[in-house]
């Protein structure tokens, strides 16, 4: 056997051991198992976004609601931008998201509020449907960019008319704090989460 032969079948067998068997699929090539993502299921829910999502609705591990207000939340980023906001309702309990677009979420309260309702800053009056008000700060949060465009452009008012949930409206956005009127049908407990990938804020109401 010539030199010539001997280093070109050396040469076949190095490829050869370097391609992929047919029981070791490429990944992302036709026939590979998908990447799923597993998320719990919930009912339908009203969505400031395109897409209206519900995967934020987990089924164990909730703390209990509570009655006695205010309810606050630390800073865990030093500025958080609003991304969206989602309503929904569940099984006992009507559901408000406020998505974050940073890996964190701004200092929050909770807290009950009376009318006459005023706009930030202007102080004008505002209309907000309800028996029963709260009032949701964030401190530290924003729908205003850096560059000084917004970061959420979805609705500023929803009316689900949901069991306990009947009005979500923005307060105002200034100076690095964004707050809502919550309008309810009538007294409740309540319970707020803060839940990571992507950063929320979350607020379950009590039927």
């Amino acid at each position: 056997m010539s030199r010539s032969w001997r280093l070109l079948t050396a040469a076949l067998l190095v490829l050869t051991a370097c391609m992929p068997s047919a029981s070791s699929p490429i990944p992302g090539a036709s026939g590979s198992p998908p990447s799923t993502a597993v998320t719990p299921a919930g009912e339908p829910s009203a969505s400031g976004s395109a897409e209206p999502t519900d995967s934020e609705t987990p089924s164990v591990g909730l703390p209990a609601f509570v009655c006695d207000l205010p309810i606050t939340g630390a800073a865990s980023i030093g500025l958080a931008h609003l991304a969206d906001v989602r309503v929904g309702t569940h099984a006992g309990y009507d559901r408000i998201v406020f998505e974050f677009m940073e890996d964190g979420t701004p200092e929050f309260r909770i807290e009950a509020a009376e009318p006459p309702f005023t706009m930030d800053p202007s102080g004008m009056p505002m209309a907000v449907n309800g028996s029963t008000f709260l009032q949701i700060v964030f401190n530290g949060g924003t729908k205003v960019g850096d560059d000084g465009s917004p970061t959420y452009t979805g609705p500023t008012e929803f009316g689900p008319g949901f069991d306990q949930l009947v009005d979500l409206i923005e307060r105002g956005d200034f100076e690095a704090v964004n707050n809502w009127y919550v309008g309810m049908a009538g007294e409740g407990c309540l319970r707020a989460l803060v839940l990571s990938d992507p950063s929320r804020v979350v607020i379950d109401l009590e039927h």
